[in-house]
């Protein structure tokens, strides 16, 4: 978040992650209590004048967590609704990216989105549907895919508030991707490319995700 100045002019986005740990929230009650994560995210988004973001829920990964890489496949195979992210990743990427990387709980639009979308009144009839409110953080909007996040087991198809969030935002959403996974070291299964890309698109049909091994 503090970027050399010699950076800073060559246009080198700088990123900022949380995790809240769910057992602090109580019979989903996810906007109240000893942690409003709602204002907390606005707030944040407000502050910083974000370009992007999304939040929902997640893994908290150890220090060493190329580690658990193989594990953390392995969940988001089975879960539509798990972000993957990990800053040491996503930081390599971000840099080259022109768009959005993700659509989950919200999903976070900085202005210059917002405008390719059509504006806020386009994306606001786009998502007219009261489940899913819009939040304007005077540098973009945030849409809420319902009120409490999912975790959208994959036996269960695909949610359907995602998918028509990311039906409207598909449009913004980045094509230039790196892998979010380190290498395998004994043939164990991580993120490579290939998954990378259908798991950003895992939103768009049915049938995308979970992937076919070779």
């Amino acid at each position: 978040m503090t970027l050399p100045s010699f950076q800073d002019a060559q246009g080198y986005n700088s990123f900022f992650k949380f995790h809240v740990p769910c057992d602090i929230f109580q019979h989903g009650h996810w906007d109240t209590g000893a942690f409003p994560i709602h204002d907390f995210l606005i707030n944040c988004c407000r502050r910083l004048k974000a370009a992007q973001g999304y939040a929902g829920f997640s893994l908290a990964l150890p220090h060493e967590f190329f580690r658990w890489e193989p594990y953390e496949l392995k969940l988001a195979e089975s879960y539509f609704g798990l972000e993957i992210d990990k800053p040491a990743n996503t930081m390599t990427m971000i840099d080259e990216w022109r768009g959005i990387k993700d659509v989950n709980w919200y999903t976070i639009l900085g202005e210059p989105y917002v405008k390719q979308l059509g504006g806020n009144a386009a994306i606001r009839k786009n998502l007219s549907d009261s489940t899913l409110p819009i939040y304007d953080f005077g540098a973009g909007l945030a849409i809420r895919a319902g009120n409490e996040p999912e975790m959208a087991p994959v036996a269960k198809g695909l949610p359907p508030l995602y998918v028509a969030v990311n039906n409207v935002v598909r449009p913004v959403r980045t094509t230039q991707i790196r892998s979010m996974g380190m290498g395998s070291n004994a043939g164990e299964l991580r993120f490579n490319i290939r998954l990378t890309d259908l798991w950003m698109r895992r939103f768009d049909a049915p049938g995308i995700w979970p992937p076919t091994h070779p």
